[in-house]
């Protein structure tokens, strides 16, 4: 499996992966957190990935999972028995971590210390709707349009100043860091509060114009 080479966001927060399949590293003195981690082979890869900072396996005490896909799931049961990390997930995807569907995607929220400066981070679940999930009567399972409706208002209320993903390209983390490399202010070039609204926006509207298509059709 091909990794990308893991780089510093800010502060306290690192990109790490297998080609676009995201995980992040938050690093603090009592312990770390890792995001997702990719497919089960990935294991060493994203070992070896938080030990190029200069970070150990062993110092990580929480692994948070957006989805219970197999490419960003798969690997989180050998690293939970790596450190012995605790293995945090929603309610609803704790029942599906082995399937290969996902009703409980998670987005989460957090601070990055970047110097005496205090950033929020949003690392967003995925937003895309399979063509077979239906929004509307008979939904794809019951409440599933509620869900929507209400992850995009959370998403849209929080005043994010650094945009994640599940993939590194639905956030064009690889252009950002290139535009970051030679920068006086690196960090910076992360900053991205437009573009974290027109992200979200864009997969709102994309998602209203197919339930529009879908109730015409119905």
């Amino acid at each position: 499996m091909v990794t990308d080479e893991p780089f510093r966001i800010a502060g306290n927060l690192y990109y790490l992966g297998a080609v676009d399949m995201a995980a992040f590293l938050l690093t603090g003195p009592v312990g770390h957190v890792l995001i997702d981690g990719g497919w089960p082979e990935t294991a060493s890869a994203i070992i070896g990935s938080i030990a190029a900072p200069g970070f150990e396996i062993t110092d990580v005490k929480v692994l948070l999972n957006s989805h219970a896909h197999s490419d960003h799931a798969g690997v989180l049961r050998a690293l939970q028995q790596a450190p012995g990390a605790e293995l945090w997930v929603s309610e609803k995807e704790a029942s599906l971590m082995a399937a290969v569907h996902t009703r409980g995607c998670t987005s989460w929220s957090f601070p990055v210390l970047d110097g005496c400066c205090e950033l929020l981070a949003v690392n967003v679940c995925s937003l895309t709707l399979f063509p077979f999930a239906s929004l509307v009567e008979p939904e794809a399972y019951p409440g599933i349009r509620a869900d929507f409706l209400g992850s995009f208002q959370t998403l849209r209320s929080l005043p994010a100043d650094i945009v994640l993903g599940s993939h590194a390209s639905f956030v064009g983390l690889r252009r950002t860091r290139r535009e970051s490399h030679g920068a006086s202010h690196p960090v910076a070039s992360f900053i991205d509060r437009a573009g974290y609204l027109s992200f979200t926006g864009r997969a709102w509207f994309g998602d209203q114009h197919r339930v529009g298509v879908a109730e015409r059709h119905a």
